[in-house]
């Protein structure tokens, strides 16, 4: 089999430089998290090549559409050893040169190794392009991109434009060219951006004050080097529900699988309230329709799961809304304001909780439309469930991901088996598919606490845990936290298992003379214990009794100093 490089040059504009948008910032964030598997986020797209295609006319594509775009020019540049503080820029390349493989065969035959190794940001343009040929003729053009480069949007844009270059050139014709580039989106961010930033900082830390502190807690054994496990569900039978909802309900796809992935948290962890992250395309005017570069972020959503599905849903509408219009921010800035975050609350509030709506303007062209109850339920029959993969290290616990697909619903569900056994995976699909089927059948779909969820099993603990304001903790665990205070010789916690949302958990402690902590002291210094558990609960308020004495302090979470009282 052939297998050559040929290089292109290219020339074009000048070199430029600034800083990285918020969508590559946030992005070269999670590849740096994931070091050696950050391959793993490369994203790919094949094109047949119009026959009659030369090898000229296909590499001048290449090089034609690497000039007009910023993005697949581009290096990134780290900040030296003197710059802790300072954030990476890019750089967009005037000139430089492109490597073409050209193969013998297809990309399914030959493969795609350029795939399964990670980008060199700071040396390495973020494309990497291989033609396949048969008897030399080219057949297929295949580019391997970093996520850095691209979203899921985006992709789908670049695979247009590439076959517009395609057509264009081979009838000798022009393709369009973009009015919006990385350099431009991170000028506007840090300028009329700024306020949508504050904005969407703020709103998440509002919700995530009000949710439960730690969603999935209660750990499992692991079951070895890859804890992280995929399954997914393609349900005919559920996109038919889907369909079915939304025209009863008036209400869009996305606002339902929103609600339903909320029912599913709020079930599995045992509370009322489900906080978890969404995926945020960001793409709200016509100049980044079509943009070549990440732009999503996380949002958040919190969601009271109390009630029938129908309400559940109707409450997810204006929830979702607010979130997938409201997710543009600094990641730095989040970043900050999560920190002291969890100075005060001991928990970094990333609930690793996620949802990703991924079928984009996709639509359901090829189901069918069941004459009566019966033939929709029997629909199930052709549901599958299957083991996509397995992986060793992912920063999530409980991840949801819905595909684009014509024929069914495409849903994925990943977990953290140390938190939720991957053999429960198979039938918390099942559930959620159950749940779809009965609120489109008309069924009355009753509120959690009067029946069983659907088949969307509850994850078991044991007789030690409580539920205080929301949470599931440990009450032993806080008080021994507490205990290992020095100078406290006991810690009681009051009414540990009462819902107190206005004043929250409160503890007695009883300390003796060599007990010096103020209260900005105490506080940071059970938060700080309390980030290598998950099963506590920083208490909003203390109140320090001396041991053989009448004095007591009372530390609130409202004041600013002791109180003493007699």
């Amino acid at each position: 089999m052939r297998d050559t490089i040929t290089t292109l040059r290219f020339s074009t504009g000048r070199t430029r430089q600034g800083p990285l948008t918020w969508g590559q910032l946030a992005i070269l964030r999670e590849l740096d998290w994931l070091a050696d598997e950050a391959h793993s986020y490369n994203e790919s797209v094949t094109v047949d090549i119009p026959p009659g295609t030369g090898l000229a006319v296909v590499l001048d594509c290449v090089r034609l559409l690497t000039q007009a775009h910023d993005g697949l020019r581009t290096t990134i540049e780290r900040p030296g050893g003197g710059e802790e503080l300072a954030e990476p820029r890019q750089r967009v390349h005037a000139s430089g040169e492109i490597r073409v493989r050209i193969v013998e065969g297809t990309q399914e035959s030959a493969g795609s190794p350029d795939a399964r190794h990670n980008f060199d940001a700071e040396r390495e343009f973020p494309v990497r392009w291989t033609i396949y040929c048969r008897d030399g003729v080219p057949h297929q053009l295949h580019a391997v991109i970093s996520h850095f480069t691209i979203d899921g949007t985006a992709l789908r844009a670049f695979r247009e434009e590439l076959v517009e270059h395609l057509l264009a050139r081979r009838d000798s014709g022009r393709s369009r060219g973009p009015a919006w580039h990385p350099l431009d989106q991170a000028e506007w961010e840090r300028a009329e951006g700024a306020a949508s930033s504050r904005a969407a900082v703020e709103r998440w830390l509002s919700l995530i004050e009000e949710a439960p502190r730690q969603v999935f807690n209660a750990r499992y054994p692991s079951t070895g080097a890859e804890d992280f496990h995929c399954f997914e569900m393609r349900s005919v039978a559920a996109a038919v529900a889907l369909e079915r909802i939304s025209r009863r309900l008036n209400v869009s796809v996305s606002t339902i699988i929103v609600a339903l992935t909320a029912v599913t948290v709020a079930r599995l962890s045992d509370n009322r309230c489900a906080l978890f992250k969404v995926v945020v395309g960001n793409r709200t005017d016509e100049r980044s329709r079509n943009h070549i570069a990440p732009l999503v972020q996380d949002g958040v959503v919190s969601l009271d799961t109390r009630g029938s599905f129908a309400e559940v849903i109707r409450r997810a509408w204006p929830a979702s809304l607010r979130t997938y219009s409201r997710s543009r921010y600094h990641p730095g800035e989040l970043e900050s304001a999560m920190a002291e975050y969890a100075a005060r609350r001991g928990t970094d509030g990333d609930p690793r909780v996620a949802l990703n709506d991924a079928r984009f303007d996709s639509a359901w062209t090829r189901l069918p439309e069941p004459e009566d109850d019966t033939r929709f339920r029997a629909l199930r029959e052709y549901t599958t469930i299957s083991h996509q993969f397995s992986q060793e290290r992912v920063d999530v616990k409980f991840f949801v991901e819905v595909s684009g697909a014509d024929d069914c619903l495409s849903m994925s569900l990943l977990t953290d088996a140390t938190y939720i056994p991957s053999e429960l995976i198979p039938d918390i699909l099942r559930g959620m598919e159950e749940l779809l089927l009965e609120e489109a059948a008309g069924s009355l779909v009753a509120d959690r606490e009067s029946t069983p969820r659907w088949g969307i099993p509850v994850l078991a603990r044991g007789p030690e845990w409580e539920q205080v304001e929301g949470n599931w903790i440990r009450p032993a665990v806080l008080r021994a936290l507490l205990a290992s205070i020095p100078g406290v010789r006991r810690a009681e916690l009051l009414d540990p298992s009462a819902e107190r949302t206005a004043q929250g958990l409160r503890c007695r402690l009883a300390v003796d003379d060599t007990f010096d902590l103020d209260e900005s002291g105490l506080k940071r210094f059970v938060a700080d214990a309390a980030r290598a558990h998950e099963d506590v609960l920083v208490p909003e308020a203390f109140e320090i009794a001396v041991c053989g004495g009448y004095a007591r302090r009372q530390y609130d979470a409202n004041s600013r100093s002791p109180s003493s009282a007699r």
